[in-house]
Parts: C-alpha cells; sequence; structure tokens
C-alpha cells in the first residue's frame, strides 16, 4: 500500500515537470528494453562475458578477426530483430508527440523506431552495415543471416553499424543542444556504463533544471536527479505519459 502511494505521488510530481516543460529531452539505454528480454553486454546473464565484451567492443577486433565478429554480431542482430516494443518504448512515441520533446537512445535494438520513435540513435544501430573500407550503408535483410559481409560497391568487408570502443558517438552536437535547451531531462533505464549520464544530470542541475529518473536501480545519475522512480519503464512510464497527457489536455 505505501509503495502504491508513493509511487503515485512520484508519478505525479514527474507529469508535472514534464507538462510544464517546454523542451524535454529523452534519453533512454538499456533498461528501457529489458522486459522485451533484449540481452544486455555486460550484466549477469548478458550476451558476452567480460572478455567477449573487450573483444567485440574493439574495433580492431574487425581487423584481427572479421569473421569472427561478424558471426557473432549477425547472431545478436537476427535475436533483437524477433524483439518486439515494450509498452515504455511505446508511451516514449506517444509523449514525442508532444511539441518540444526529442529523444535520443544509447541503445542498438532499434525497437524505439519499430514503435514509431524518431529516437536519435547516438551507438548507431544493428539494422545496418557500412563498409570498413569505403563507408558506403547497407540496410541488412531483417531475419535472414548474411553470409557474405562484402561491400556491394567494393566487395570489402561490411561491419555492423554501432559505434565501438573510442568511436565518435553520433548526434553528438544535436544531443549537447538539445541538453542544453530542454527545462526537463528524463532518464530511462541508462545505466551510466557506457553513457555519460551523470555528466548530463550534473550540467541540468548546474542550469537548474529538472531531472526525473526511471530506473530499478541507482546510477551515477541518481544523486543528482530531481526525482528517482525506482519502477522498471515499463510501469512507471505509461502512468506518467498518460497524466501529462490529461494535465496538458491531450
Amino acid at each position: 500500500m505505501l509503495q502504491r502511494l508513493l509511487l503515485g505521488t512520484q508519478v505525479s510530481r514527474a507529469a508535472n515537470i514534464i507538462a510544464s516543460s517546454k523542451k524535454t529531452m529523452v534519453f533512454t539505454g538499456a533498461g528501457i528494453s529489458a522486459s522485451a528480454d533484449v540481452p544486455t553486454f555486460r550484466d549477469t546473464n548478458g550476451l558476452w562475458t567480460n572478455e567477449d565484451v573487450a573483444f567485440f567492443g574493439s574495433p580492431d577486433a574487425w581487423l584481427t578477426d572479421p569473421w569472427r565478429c561478424w558471426n557473432a554480431y549477425e547472431n545478436f542482430r537476427l535475436d533483437v530483430t524477433a524483439k518486439v516494443p515494450t509498452a515504455a518504448h511505446w508511451f516514449v512515441s506517444l509523449l514525442e508527440d508532444m511539441d518540444g520533446v526529442v529523444t535520443f537512445t544509447s541503445n542498438v535494438d532499434s525497437l524505439h523506431l519499430k514503435s514509431a520513435s524518431n529516437a536519435k540513435e547516438i551507438h548507431g544501430c544493428l539494422r545496418r552495415a557500412r563498409c570498413m573500407a569505403c563507408h558506403e550503408v547497407v540496410v541488412l535483410p531483417e531475419n535472414t543471416m548474411q553470409h557474405n559481409p562484402a561491400c556491394p560497391s567494393c566487395g570489402n568487408w561490411l561491419r555492423h553499424d554501432v559505434v565501438l570502443w573510442d568511436e565518435q558517438v553520433r548526434h553528438t552536437d544535436e544531443l549537447a543542444e538539445a541538453l542544453e535547451e530542454c527545462d526537463a531531462l528524463l532518464l530511462i533505464g541508462a545505466s551510466g556504463d557506457v553513457t555519460d549520464v551523470e555528466g548530463m544530470a550534473r550540467r541540468m542541475k548546474e542550469r537548474g533544471k529538472n531531472v526525473v529518473e526511471i530506473n530499478p536501480k541507482s546510477t551515477t545519475a541518481t544523486e543528482l536527479a530531481t526525482l528517482h522512480i525506482s519502477q522498471p519503464a515499463d510501469v512507471a512510464l505509461p502512468l506518467i505519459v498518460k497524466k501529462v497527457l490529461k494535465i496538458r489536455g491531450a
């Protein structure tokens, strides 16, 4: 009973923050896809061991053992393409229908795209591959394992279009601009292990703006957040968005 009352209070507070915000930046991490059974790389029972992450997360791996990398990422891609968006993905998309809401994600599973979201994928995505020589981008067939990772233009190796260690994150200028212009930052399922959510939250606090964090676990951003809701995204976000739409009369 007390937990339900606390959640209700937190939902109302979060909804009021977002509803009164002229510009809201949403940032999602692996946690938003948890109930879709998308495996993470590093959590307990994750996709790869620490040794695998160290290997497959390095761009050098594609130079030393490209076949091993191609097959590993293809298996991951096929697993991910069979997944469907969670309730939280759909409610992010619904939130984006409001003026002034922009979404960024560190996920490469493209579940935001499947839910009609315009989320900007800062770490790229598995649905595409790009040539390691001429950089042509190729969209991969959704449900078919590709056994010929050759660029259709130059014949060199294709590599899945995801950002690896020490590579440039995508949409950096847009993310920085959104962070400087938004009145509220909504962090959903972002652990901070890869993306600097602590830095985002700190910048918002310096600007005197609000940070709402939805995550069952504490993160590097939790102590800086205006409000931390310790619930799965599928539980908290639908309640928040419904209340936001009610407040705004949508």
